[in-house]
């Protein structure tokens, strides 16, 4: 019989992996491990047993004894709602020296179905904050549904990502693939069991709304994590945004777990083989233009049932918070539009009324707004002729519509930001006063009116959820993006930025309520033509009775 381990060896490096618990007999499976071992393996679940493995059977209180209050307990972590790349990322980060990656230790799963895991979370993060040097920090990702105790792992003061995806990608994500299919089914019971008290859903009658309960039990699960940890530094990705940027996402993940690396390391690791093949199984290729046709041949084949999935949740969120919260969070993706709304002689019949025009500094309509520092059209004939062609031109623009469901838009006006102006900050007015009544800004606009190389700076920056989006549009194009989130305007360097701005009040002024009504616009216009005729009609009704319950009368 192999010797058990003495403490001191336990607690010294990561040789012997915490690989799997026993809650009814108290003892632990410790396996010995390298970390090229570490590097290699994509789980560390019941997978990894294989003949010639050095497993040792030790009681839960020896390994106790091992882990004294001096021991490190900075692991960070990666919680997820499953098949969202957390073990591409969690391998990417992996490839740095200084970071020793674990997947999906067992021992994690078994403390999460276990009923008593209070008696044994507090010692989980020392034991798995051992890494092979003082310069080392450890990276643990879990297993899916342990985001469930996720405050009970993660100390005060320590840093977790929790990883995503929007609804419509992973329904058609879970749809694009057998053994995922069969992982649904498996798994429904118990999901259904663990999500009861916090959202309550139709059963489902097919695969796609079976996927959608999938996703609100994981998300709201995570949602109620984040809630419980107020005094942890959390950051969220949605994995589909990150793979189109992956070298960034990458960058900020290292940020936000205090991983040391330049950036040049890191795009060599997002660019490198690890993006082209299937993380949790190398020998296979796999890539995110892969992805993306799996979930348009998914998305294509189940579109009816994907668009009834969505609504599912819908209609479910009206009476969760926590499933509202995110179907929000996985909705900022979808909260802003950038559009093509003038004609080159639209921008040219601009840039001439701009060119002869008179300016006044932009504070003149808010003296109090020391943020702002540009100029504002200031005259009234051509205020009223530019203004008129813009809201002409927004109107006519079908998808402008079809996003913004637009009840009433303040007059356009044009401003213009010469070298060292900026706006800093801020948020936009709740109300804002116009000649035939007060308008709500739901949504605010900006169309860009030069040509982005005739200056620099000057980028809008608009922060959606966890990340500062950046736009410098060609001129004729417009961004539509909600009124209440941050946004400011980079110092204009040299030249000059000419745009216009405006507010609209929405129909529809829930923003998650009107991306998904945008969103099933967008199916019936890209997919309309090749439905069933009834099944069209079928969804046009729902779209139409959706505007009806969440619409504001005329």
């Amino acid at each position: 019989m192999s010797s058990v381990p003495e403490p001191a060896e336990i607690a010294r490096d990561a040789r012997w992996l915490a690989q799997a618990l026993d809650p009814a007999a108290g003892v632990v499976r410790l396996i010995a491990m390298t970390a090229e071992e570490y590097r290699a393996a994509s789980f560390l679940d019941d997978r990894m047993l294989q003949p010639g493995l050095d497993a040792r059977i030790v009681p839960w209180a020896g390994v106790t004894a091992a882990m004294g209050p001096e021991a490190r307990r900075d692991a960070r972590w990666i919680f997820h709602i499953g098949h969202v790349g957390s073990t591409l990322l969690a391998r990417m980060l992996g490839e740095l020296p200084n970071v020793l990656s674990v997947r999906e230790p067992r021992l994690l799963r078994d403390l999460a179905a276990a009923s008593d895991h209070g008696a044994y979370t507090g010692m989980i993060s020392a034991l798995y904050s051992r890494t092979f040097g003082p310069e080392q920090a450890a990276l643990v990702k879990a297993t899916s549904f342990v985001s469930e105790i996720a405050p009970d792992l993660v100390p005060a003061g320590e840093r977790a990502l929790f990883m995503y995806a929007a609804p419509e990608a992973y329904i058609a994500g879970m749809l694009a693939g057998e053994n995922s299919l069969q992982e649904l089914q498996v798994l429904a019971p118990v999901r259904a069991q663990r999500m009861a008290e916090r959202v309550t859903l139709a059963p489902p009658q097919n695969l796609a709304e079976l996927a959608a309960a999938s996703w609100a039990c994981e998300m709201t699960s995570l949602e109620q994590a984040a809630d419980a940890m107020p005094d942890r530094t959390i950051g969220w990705m949605d994995f589909d945004r990150a793979l189109d940027d992956m070298p960034g996402e990458l960058a900020r993940a290292a940020a936000l777990f205090g991983f040391a690396a330049d950036e040049a390391q890191l795009r060599e690791i997002a660019t490198g083989p690890l993006i082209r093949r299937y993380s949790k199984a190398l020998e296979y290729e796999y890539s995110p233009g892969l992805r993306r046709e799996l979930l348009d041949e998914a998305t294509a084949h189940h579109r009816e049932d994907i668009a009834g999935a969505l609504a599912m949740l819908a209609r479910g969120a009206e009476k969760s918070p926590l499933l509202a919260r995110a179907l929000a969070r996985s909705g900022e993706r979808r909260m802003y539009k950038v559009l093509e709304v003038l004609t080159a002689d639209e921008v040219a019949r601009c840039r001439e009324i701009a060119a002869s025009a008179k300016f006044v500094h932009g504070r003149i309509t808010n003296p109090h707004n020391t943020a702002k520092d540009n100029e504002q059209l200031h005259d009234p004939a051509v205020y009223n002729q530019s203004a008129q062609l813009l809201h002409q031109a927004l109107m006519r623009s079908e998808d402008f519509r079809n996003f913004a469901f637009p009840t009433a838009i303040a007059p356009p006006l044009i401003t213009r930001y010469n070298p060292s102006q900026h706006y800093g900050l801020h948020t936009d007015m709740a109300y804002i006063v116009l000649p035939g009544g007060t308008l709500r800004s739901d949504l605010s606009c900006t169309i860009f009116l030069s040509d982005p190389e005739t200056y620099e700076g000057g980028a809008l920056q608009v922060q959606l959820g966890d990340a500062a989006m950046s736009f410098k549009l060609p001129p004729g194009h417009a961004i539509v993006y909600p009124s209440d989130t941050f946004h400011q305007v980079e110092q204009v360097t040299s030249g000059e930025r000419l745009v216009a701005i405006t507010f609209i009040q929405s129909r529809v002024p829930d923003p998650f309520k009107r991306s998904l009504l945008y969103t099933l616009n967008e199916v019936a216009a890209l997919e309309g033509l090749g439905m069933d005729p009834t099944n069209y009609s079928r969804l046009q009704l729902v779209q139409q009775q959706l505007l009806r319950i969440w619409g504001e009368k005329p």
